[in-house]
């Protein structure tokens, strides 16, 4: 099942066949055919900066479909796949890094090593960087499709500003992923490594007295300790990958409104021969753009929408 991933990963089959890895230059993903250059993109009554999106998909896709995702978005799927590997791979890494080198401090606080944050924060800063290698395709679907401006939340913004918001919001949800890892790699080690200290008793005693007033304590009739209660949130972000990979990883493909069996890819749609659906293990049809939303869901990607 995996095999679409790792293929997104480390060898794509590009446009002229050869492979495309992961710096692989733009113009392998959407082929090298030169053309009459489009005319620039527009949302509203603004004209958007070619840095903002691929440009020569409006030269390899037909116009009258630039706002359909499944023809625009076979590129920003491999993208997207990456990114949800870079997520996985961040959710499972920050606990683990943490609680290994986390160390009880004199007054029995767990400290994490300070070093550990660099690997994390060139984690942390790939996975924003995907994210906008994804949004360069799925801008163009966007703008085609909403004419009127960008708007967040529905108030009209001009490119730049609605980008910048978007990315902060971004920011802020991938930091989510770092810190709840990191919370619970501390709450481990205070519970496994500075058990005995004072600190750890305040903190335990702190949160029964929580739980014993709380509704939510009294319904559920024990106590969870600190480190359960977290351990437990954290598997529940998992079952949100695992529901990905149920909606995502395709186990046959089909050309399109048929039962012709085909093979997936990840180029660009130039023509109707070209268009497929595939099936996954939660779901009987799905396209290329569906996919890609539901990856950016889960990689909580607030820059790329339709």
């Amino acid at each position: 099942m995996l095999q679409t991933i790792f293929s997104a990963l480390f060898h794509v089959e590009g446009d002229g066949g050869g492979p495309v890895g992961l710096l692989a230059p733009i113009r392998q993903e959407i082929g090298d055919t030169e053309m009459v250059p489009p005319p620039p993109l527009r949302w509203g009554d603004e004209t958007l900066p070619n840095w903002a999106y691929e440009n020569q998909v409006l030269s390899r896709v037909p116009q009258e479909l630039l706002w359909a995702d499944c023809w625009c978005c076979g590129p920003a799927l491999r993208w997207a796949h990456k990114a949800f590997a870079a997520t996985v791979a961040l959710w499972v890494s920050v606990p683990l890094l943490a609680f290994v080198t986390a160390q009880c401090s004199p007054d029995g606080e767990p400290r994490v090593w300070n070093l550990v944050y660099a690997p994390i924060f060139f984690g942390y800063m790939y996975l924003l960087w995907l994210e906008g290698r994804v949004r360069r395709y799925t801008l163009i679907p966007h703008a085609v499709c909403n004419g009127t401006g960008f708007k967040l939340p529905g108030k009209s913004l001009k490119f730049r500003s609605w980008l910048a918001l978007s990315t902060m919001m971004s920011v802020a949800l991938h930091a989510d992923v770092v810190t709840s890892g990191m919370v619970l790699a501390k709450m481990l080690a205070m519970n496994w490594q500075c058990s005995f200290s004072r600190y750890s008793e305040d903190a335990m005693s702190l949160w029964q007295l929580t739980m014993q007033q709380s509704l939510f304590g009294r319904a559920l009739g024990v106590l969870p300790s600190l480190s359960v209660f977290f351990s437990i949130g954290w598997l529940m972000m998992g079952m949100q990958r695992l529901y990905a990979l149920a909606m995502t990883v395709p186990r046959r493909v089909f050309k399109e409104f048929t039962n012709i069996e085909t093979k997936f890819h990840y180029r660009l749609r130039e023509s109707v021969d070209g268009a497929f659906q595939y099936q996954t293990l939660a779901n009987p049809r799905t396209d290329v753009g569906d996919t890609v939303m539901v990856l950016n869901e889960t990689c909580r990607m607030a820059t790329v929408t339709f």
